[in-house]
């Protein structure tokens, strides 16, 4: 973890996570995405960015100033934390493991803190560890 991203680790509440910190120096632009097991609202955002600002953390690096972003995820951002697996639990989410070729669309059943127990469509359970798993995404229903 970076040491940027410790320090505002430390500035945020303990139920959140950092997702990323997205750093654009050219436009002296800072991203914080925040996740947890609630939906993240603008008033929590709001708090963050005026924590991390009034911290001075930030006016070290970019002496001529910045633009900051707190937000969270997009629905079609990828699971990548477990709280994000717990937050999302009932639902269907389309997973590659590392190696397979296919994604496999499974239903979160059960988290864990390594793992979770994801039920294909014909109602097999599958047990994924974290850290087996290429990529995982939310299917989307229109």
């Amino acid at each position: 973890m970076s040491t940027l991203k410790k320090k505002v680790a430390e500035m945020i509440p303990g139920h959140l996570v950092i997702m990323d910190i997205v750093e654009n120096i050219p436009q002296s632009k800072v991203t914080i995405i925040i996740d947890g097991p609630q939906p993240i609202d603008l008033q929590t955002t709001v708090s963050i960015a005026k924590t991390v600002r009034n911290s001075g953390l930030l006016d070290e690096m970019y002496k001529d100033g910045f633009q900051l972003e707190v937000t969270s995820p997009g629905l079609d951002a990828p699971l990548t934390h477990p709280i994000q697996f717990k937050k999302n639990m009932g639902k269907v989410i389309k997973v590659r493991c590392i190696g397979e070729l296919e994604s496999s669309l499974v239903k979160i059943h059960d988290v864990k803190d390594k793992s979770f127990v994801g039920l294909s469509m014909n109602g097999v359970k599958n047990y994924l560890q974290f850290d087996n798993i290429e990529s995982a995404f939310v299917e989307i229903k229109y």
